[in-house]
């Protein structure tokens, strides 16, 4: 995680619990920029944990924040864990379900580095462009995801795009393809964050998944 401008390895003691929550829509968010998010948490030093404060009050006006706990671990003593292939499998995998809810939701996702500060490089995106006819999944690396095994190789520099029919198929690899481009400029996986974007277009639709 980012704490001011150090980046930190907090290990979570229910990570399923909270992978539940993170990416889904659920929890507060921060404006980055003209209709671009990033969801955020409040970290409690004091108590090893994080705060996870929801986007809305409850029906019965409540504001319910859950907190984790964990340890902050030393970096150099996972690392290997950290750069490995499953971490990048197991990313791939949770994109495709945070892809898919913002696409309900008329979101589209941006994968790039975890600083404070902008940048227009690198990123990878994944977008369902639901109001064409048919609709299509349209997926965008800059720069050029060289070496990524399930990007094609180019000439171009600036970047790349593949684009595909709306499809149960499609739907399902598409976080793995931006997690496997985004694996050519970023060294792990706990390196970047994801920055919802809203899109003038229709929710898809649950009976299209």
């Amino acid at each position: 995680m980012l704490i001011g401008t150090s980046h930190v390895l907090w290990q979570p003691d229910d990570p399923d619990g909270l992978a539940d929550l993170v990416g889904f829509g659920a929890i507060a968010r921060t404006l980055r920029d003209e209709g671009r998010f990033r969801e955020v948490v409040m970290v409690a030093p004091d108590r090893s944990s994080i705060l996870v404060l929801p986007r809305m009050t409850s029906a019965d006006g409540e504001y319910e924040t859950r907190e984790f706990t964990g340890a902050v671990v030393e970096a150099e003593d996972v690392w290997e864990q950290v750069l490995s292939d499953d971490v990048w499998n197991e990313f791939g995998t949770w994109l495709t379900s945070v892809f898919v809810a913002a696409a309900t939701r008329s979101e589209f996702i941006v994968v790039e580095m975890n600083t404070p500060e902008f940048s227009d490089e690198p990123y990878a995106l994944a977008i369902v462009m639901t109001d064409n006819d048919p609709a299509i999944i349209h997926l965008e690396s800059n720069p050029r995801p060289d070496g990524a095994a399930m990007w094609l190789p180019g000439e171009v520099a600036e970047g790349q795009t593949i684009s595909a029919p709306l499809n149960a198929e499609s739907l399902g690899i598409a976080g793995s393809i931006i997690a496997d481009a985004v694996r050519t400029w970023s060294e792990s996986a706990y390196d970047v964050a994801v920055t919802f974007c809203t899109v003038d277009q229709s929710p898809l639709e649950p009976d299209r998944l």
